[in-house]
């Protein structure tokens, strides 16, 4: 292809070629400003590989409980709050704050959310004190609460994840708070054949004394995912995302995503005893003890489409799907040497399958299913001493009939994912 000019104001789409049985249409866009970026994070939810496979159903699984332990009035302090999270079961969040009004002082210090405002001018015991909040909760939707000798139970009345209860932005209450049980909803992540680009909107952001200037990258094209842990007790599992992107005028409102606060996934928890970490050939798992893992999940050439009504890209063209997994361990038997002397065209049943499971607590686990991989021989001749030494085995893709599929249970409800 030709040089194609890259700065025209309102960007265009031409089609070149046809479109058959067997592939895409070739396009190529021009009127964008492309750019890369490649975003390392530690691994906390899913979204990464549902942003690189495209498909996504997220349901409601549990609701959250929360206690909030109230202390007596003599010991609350004016405008001290603690904030609350509920879900309507559409996948709407709404925040609140409850704020402590002990004097007739007392002011809103308008913190992020609803505010409640607690009057507990009249109360004297810390049983008065969370009998007031009790009524002024269970007011609300969506949410109810009940007070048991000073024990607030605040319970979810829609099921699915969402932020847990937590102190003040400024000064909190003092109370004690425990989650009892967390809410949590399960994200199942395939391979999806044909889907609109996931909007994904990240702003940079410099803030100087007199103004604020943002920029809004959009129409991210992510290419690729790769997960990495190690049993090395520093390391922490990590995840990279990498996608193309272009510059586009402004438009419509992005919503964007809660920061993530879960646990940070380790390597104990890939080998706690609720998760899993197998690679199996013809369903018996190979004798390999593992050390290092690194996954890559590649979507290839992928191009923009044509734009929608309101400029943005609205349809992706992407060639296909590889996969790489790179193990890293010790031999202890000849399994997996049997099988780097079979041939492709050899192997019994659906070739090499393998579950990679984090967990972490209950309603937060994050697990990958690779399906009919092939197992790539290693030409190096090692004596039998060198079988019982660490070793690096390379597991890619077998044609089209591998596959790729992620179930992901964690706090963060529907929104979070398939972010509209």
């Amino acid at each position: 292809m030709q040089n194609v000019a890259i700065d025209y104001a309102d960007p265009e789409t031409e089609e070149v070629g046809l479109m058959s049985a067997s592939q895409y249409k070739s396009r190529y866009t021009i009127g964008y400003r492309p750019g890369r970026i490649v975003l390392p994070t530690y691994l906390q939810s899913g979204v990464g590989l549902y942003s690189v496979l495209g498909g996504c159903t997220s349901t409601d699984a549990v609701a959250e409980i929360t206690t909030v332990t109230c202390l007596a009035k003599a010991s609350c302090t004016d405008d001290t709050t603690f904030h609350f999270w509920v879900t309507d079961g559409a996948g709407t969040i709404t925040e609140y704050y409850c704020w402590l009004k002990v004097t007739a002082g007392g002011a809103d210090p308008t913190e992020t959310g609803t505010a409640i405002e607690c009057d507990i001018q009249g109360a004297t015991t810390a049983t008065d004190v969370a009998e007031v909040i009790d009524g002024l909760i269970d007011a609300k939707a969506n949410v109810s609460a009940a007070n048991v000798a000073a024990v607030l139970t605040i319970t979810n009345d829609q099921v699915g994840g969402v932020p847990d209860c937590c102190s003040s932005e400024g000064t909190d209450t003092g109370f004690a708070i425990s989650v009892t049980t967390q809410g949590s909803t399960t994200h199942a992540i395939t391979l999806a054949s044909s889907q609109t680009p996931i909007s994904m909107g990240i702003h940079f952001e410099k803030e100087m004394s007199t103004e604020d200037i943002r920029y809004d990258f959009l129409g991210h094209m992510p290419d690729y995912w790769k997960l990495s842990c190690g049993e090395n007790t520093n390391w922490k599992a990590r995840q990279e995302l990498g996608a193309n992107f272009a510059y586009v005028k402004a438009g419509g409102d992005l919503a964007e995503p809660t920061k993530s606060t879960l646990p940070i996934f380790e390597w104990s928890d890939l080998k706690h005893a609720s998760g899993a970490f197998t690679i199996k050939y013809n369903g018996t798992e190979l004798e390999f003890d593992k050390r290092h893992l690194d996954l890559t999940v590649t979507r290839t050439k992928p191009l923009w489409g044509v734009k929608g009504a309101s400029g943005y890209p609205t349809e992706a063209f992407i060639a296909g799907l590889g996969i790489e997994l790179l193990v890293e361990g010790y031999l202890t038997g000849n399994s997996v040497r049997t099988l780097m002397a079979t041939k492709p065209e050899s192997y019994a049943g659906t070739y090499l399958d393998v579950e990679i499971k984090f967990y972490k607590a209950t309603n937060n686990e994050f697990g990958i299913t690779l399906a009919n991989l092939y197992l790539v021989p290693d030409q190096t001749i090692l004596s039998e001493i060198d079988w019982y030494e660490k070793k690096s085995l390379r597991f890619v893709s077998w044609g089209s009939s591998t596959a790729i599929s992620s179930s992901v249970e964690d706090y963060h409800n529907k929104t979070f994912y398939e972010n509209p």
